[in-house]
């Protein structure tokens, strides 16, 4: 029996194998380990979310790493794979720092997606406004943003990833 990228081959006649997960996850290991959430969170420019709508799987992973969430009332936040495959999506250390444990553990238990309104008492959306103002809000941010000093901005923004990554961001 011979391997092929951590998968197995099938000897002739033989029953059919199936690698566990954690063999079939071996190739792919390597793209996996920085994720979106981790890019958006780890950019040293600025970034905002404009949601509208659902916001599930890897949109919700750019939005766990966006430094501002602006969202409009029908907003909804979660990832599938909760119902799937339990506690999957990478980066639950963002999950957590942005929601919250009870939050983030009520998301995971029941695939309920979370509300805007919710998103925002739990820290996690900055604000929610209606659809027609949702752009010009986000306009303003932006414009905001740019009136800082760059490097200002980027320093700031290193501090605070050397700051999560003393709380455990990356550990494990």
């Amino acid at each position: 029996v011979g391997h092929y990228m951590g998968y197995r081959k099938q000897p002739a006649g033989s029953r059919p194998y199936r690698p566990s997960q954690r063999q079939r996850i071996l190739p792919d290991r390597n793209i996996l380990s920085e994720s979106l959430a981790s890019k958006v969170n780890n950019c040293l420019k600025a970034t905002i979310c404009e949601v509208r709508g659902y916001c599930y799987g890897g949109h919700m992973k750019i939005a766990l790493g966006a430094d501002i969430i602006i969202a409009a009332p029908d907003a909804l936040f979660t990832h599938p794979a909760f119902r799937y495959l339990g506690a999957a999506p990478q980066d639950m250390y963002l999950w957590i720092e942005n929601l919250g444990l009870k939050k983030m553990k009520e998301i995971m238990l029941t695939m309920r997606p979370i509300t805007a309104e919710e998103g925002e008492r739990c820290g996690f959306v900055n604000r929610v406004v209606p659809h027609e103002e949702l752009s010009d809000v986000v306009k303003d941010y932006a414009q905001a943003i740019s009136m800082m000093p760059l490097d200002g901005l980027m320093i700031g923004k290193t501090m605070m990833r050397l700051t999560m990554e003393a709380r455990g961001k990356g550990v494990g």
